[in-house]
């Protein structure tokens, strides 16, 4: 899937290298967010300030995060800490990551642990159906 032509006001186009994107669907509390190309920190960093500064943010929404057409990773374990520690989700919010690039899926789940006493529930996964279960979602537009 892919997060493009959709309402400019529903999708931001954040950071250089690495297009993120992401698209609130508020009916169904969900945020869809994808990346694509080098993955690199100030990317992601990018992504999470403008996510949580978005007026429709809100920090219960579920999250599904796609990295699957990520070509390229150049992250560092200090950017994973950082968000982390900025995590704008609050207690319950499910995200889950989808990344089929070892390096990545690997960073992904250190988030996933480090995060284990944060108040949301992060799960990465490889496959995007299994995501989308535990995110209770049957389709994704």
């Amino acid at each position: 899937w892919r997060l493009v032509n959709y309402n400019a006001i529903m999708v931001k186009i954040v950071g250089g290298k690495m297009p993120a994107s992401y698209r609130i669907d508020k009916a169904r509390h969900l945020i869809l967010s994808v990346a694509t190309g080098t993955c690199i920190d100030d990317d992601l960093l990018d992504h999470k300030r403008s996510l949580s500064a978005d007026p429709e943010f809100d920090p219960g929404f579920r999250q599904l995060f796609d990295f699957r057409k990520v070509t390229t990773a150049e992250l560092t374990t200090a950017c994973v800490r950082q968000l982390v520690r900025d995590n704008p989700f609050e207690k319950g919010a499910r995200r889950a990551v989808v990344c089929d690039i070892d390096l990545l899926f690997g960073l992904a789940r250190m988030f996933e642990m480090l995060n284990g006493d944060g108040p949301d529930e992060v799960r990465v996964f490889r496959e995007m159906s299994d995501a989308l279960a535990w995110l209770r979602i049957d389709t994704i537009d």
